[in-house]
């Protein structure tokens, strides 16, 4: 039987801004750990990073291997200023460097919102911007009918 344990890390609060009238607090990682034979063990490593306006940019994942964490996967966003997210895009490290994910087959996410920032499309784009692989459309309700 495996349990897991996951330690939040590094949790620090922000600062008051136009966009942010409350307090609020940006989670920047958390560590994950197996229970094996001889106890605890480090499984895995999440740190994130802010902007200025509180947007998660990024978002960095590691493993541990032989009692060091290596890296593994980095997503990056941007943000339209309404604060939505734009546009994703994830990398694999390949021992030595950041790399374009190839099993999203080396593509951006991009998102677009609606008056009312509700997302309504999500389109999987070629790096190059020549192809859309996937689009993606949401359709909504009001909840105040």
């Amino acid at each position: 039987m495996i349990r897991r344990l996951i330690i939040l890390l590094l949790i620090v609060g922000c600062e008051k801004t136009e966009l942010n009238t409350d307090d609020c607090w940006n989670l920047l990682g958390y560590e994950e750990q197996s229970w094996g034979d001889s106890g605890w063990s480090n499984a895995a490593y999440v740190t994130y990073t802010y902007d200025e306006n509180n947007n998660k940019i990024e978002y960095r994942f590691q493993t541990w291997e032989d009692s060091i964490w290596v890296n593994v996967a980095l997503s990056t966003y941007m943000y339209d200023e309404n604060r939505n997210i734009t546009e994703e895009l994830i990398y694999v490290w390949n021992g030595s460097d950041w790399m374009l994910n190839n099993y999203t087959l080396s593509v951006r996410f991009l998102y677009t919102y609606d008056v009312n920032n509700n997302i309504i499309e999500m389109n999987i784009q070629d790096l190059d911007g020549s192809v859309i692989v996937r689009m993606v459309n949401y359709i909504y309700e009001s909840c105040n009918q």
